[in-house]
């Protein structure tokens, strides 16, 4: 393909959730379909230049915001095993040394977020990041120090950067 970059989207928070459903079940159709939605709705921004993939994962619903930040935590985790699984998958099977741009908004960000943490430790693949948008969620400074492949963008020709606001 004549495109340019991959991007990996990961969508933001769509399913309600609750005490008993903390994590969205991927057998449900409905929200599945919301899901795609929200995903579509971010797909166009890139379909011009990018190959576009953006897994289903089980993320966490609205309400498990409010529950304590370890059980929060423990599901958020549930959520991001489904996004890596996806991630590697696509890295193993898709990818074929394109350059990457990692883009997500809210959950999705924050999810982005922790996949460059986990998964651009590496030089090789550090030099595939485009840049990870991470649009609605935090980045603090002891991260940047701790995980030196979180790098701020310092302007609009930086690579191997993310770009945040919360």
């Amino acid at each position: 393909s004549d495109k340019k970059a991959d991007v990996f989207f990961i969508c933001p928070t769509v399913f309600g959730g609750s005490e008993n459903e903390c994590n969205m079940s991927l057998d449900d159709e409905e929200t599945k379909e919301n899901f795609l939605g929200a995903t579509n709705m971010e797909k166009g921004i890139y379909d011009d230049e990018c190959r576009f993939f953006a897994p289903y994962y089980s993320q966490i619903g609205l309400a498990v915001y409010g529950m304590s930040s370890d059980v929060c935590e423990k599901h958020l985790e549930i959520a991001f095993d489904d996004v890596k699984e996806a991630f590697e998958y696509y890295m193993q099977n898709c990818n074929k040394g394109r350059p990457i741009i990692i883009a997500g908004f809210s959950q999705g960000a924050d999810m982005s977020i922790r996949l460059v943490k986990e998964c651009f430790a590496d030089s090789e693949r550090q030099k595939q990041l485009v840049a990870c948008y991470a649009i609605g969620w935090r980045i603090t400074e002891e991260e940047t120090q701790k995980y030196p492949q979180l790098k701020p963008a310092a302007g609009e020709n930086d690579t191997g950067v993310f770009v945040s606001f919360n």
